[in-house]
């Protein structure tokens, strides 16, 4: 009877431990340590939805870089006003495969989730031998090395007619043909921006992308500024004037994903959004700008490494500012109807190992 009883009691355990998950039922777990990739960046991409639903749109990020950039030129008060203040702001999406793919490709018998470990750049696994041999098939193929670019971004309003006179070969792409395209050396096409009449007011990021993995860049400039109202009595006797703090933004965002070429080139897909906004800023500040961009268009350019591709974009649209700010200066209103000039420059730079030195080719 006791006998039975010690039987019963271990097979109880055994269950308790089997849906606890401590001692899955014919499972083993595999630590596959990663010569290449980044195993925290790999293994979220066997989450499903995980990637897709952090994604945001040009459109979305521009909109998100003025409500802060234009909070924070008001925060700073009054020794900003009437000054521009810049802001740049980026984000990059490492998997260059969506999640949902990767996902679909998970052995049957893989039993939880796909988990990396940084300090062993390893991925942890659970599930049957059959499954884990095939898993760790899966990932030989995916665990090579990847290329990196760093890609350099560069963005500056000018007047039409000084691009104009800068005397460069351009090629007219976008649906409509809006947008002027050419490729330069790196160092003439930086120059051209550098030595403008804008000069001081040029706007750059630097980012480090992976090949075929998309990342996004928002460049833009905001500027506060106290407008005064008067304000009549019940006879309309002129009164006092009430000030209050008003701002216009005018930026850029574009969606960057390079990819790299046997031939040694690089085709970057570029969608890009423009948009301007002016309003008055109640206090704390604008809960959320109400911009819609004014321009959006996606282009694919081929280029060289160390070749620079120069994008123009017709003017601004002002008339889409609120009538209210109509008394803006002169030279505001004419800065936002410059045409926005952007400078990329892609360049390769040597595959990196997580946490250990640079592997560059033999």
């Amino acid at each position: 009877m006791t006998h039975h009883k010690l039987i019963m009691g271990i097979l109880v355990l055994a269950v308790i431990l089997l849906v606890s998950g401590q001692v899955p039922a014919g499972a083993v777990e595999a630590h596959i340590v990663l010569k290449f990739r980044d195993a925290r960046e790999l293994a979220a991409a066997f989450w499903p939805g995980e990637e897709d639903a952090a994604e945001e749109t040009p459109e979305s990020f521009l909109k998100q870089l003025a409500t802060d950039l234009v909070r924070d030129a008001v925060e700073r008060m009054p020794t900003t006003e009437g000054l521009w203040v810049p802001g740049t702001a980026t984000r990059r999406y490492p998997c260059s495969v969506s999640s949902a793919t990767l996902n679909a490709f998970l052995p049957d018998g893989i039993e939880g989730l796909v988990k990396g470990v940084p300090s062993e750049n390893a991925i942890v696994v659970e599930g049957t031998q059959v499954s884990i041999d095939k898993f760790a098939e899966l990932i030989t193929m995916l665990d090579v090395p990847t290329g990196m670019l760093s890609i350099g971004v560069r963005s500056v309003s000018l007047p039409a007619e000084e691009v104009d006179g800068w005397g460069v070969d351009w090629t007219d792409v976008g649906q409509k043909g809006e947008v002027r395209l050419s490729h330069l050396d790196c160092q003439t096409a930086v120059n051209l921006v550098q030595r403008s009449s804008c000069a001081a007011d040029v706007k750059g990021a630097e980012l480090i992308a992976a090949n075929n993995s998309p990342s996004i860049v928002a460049l833009g400039e905001a500027m506060p500024y106290f407008a005064a109202t008067a304000i009549n009595d019940v006879f309309d006797y002129p009164g006092a004037k009430e000030g209050a703090i008003n701002a216009v933004f005018s930026g850029v965002a574009l969606s960057l994903v390079p990819r790299m070429n046997a031939d040694g080139t690089v085709t970057v897909e570029v969608r890009a959004s423009l948009g301007q906004w002016a309003g008055e800023v109640p206090p704390p500040g604008p809960p959320e700008t109400p911009m819609e961009p004014y321009y959006s268009s996606q282009i694919v350019v081929t280029t060289p490494e160390n070749q620079s591709i120069i994008i123009v974009v017709g003017g601004g649209s002002i008339n889409g500012l609120s009538l209210d700010f109509g008394a803006l200066a002169n030279r505001v209103l004419y800065r936002l109807s410059c045409e926005s000039v952007v400078v990329i420059t892609p360049r390769f730079i040597p595959h990196t190992r997580p946490g250990l030195a640079p592997i560059r080719p033999a």
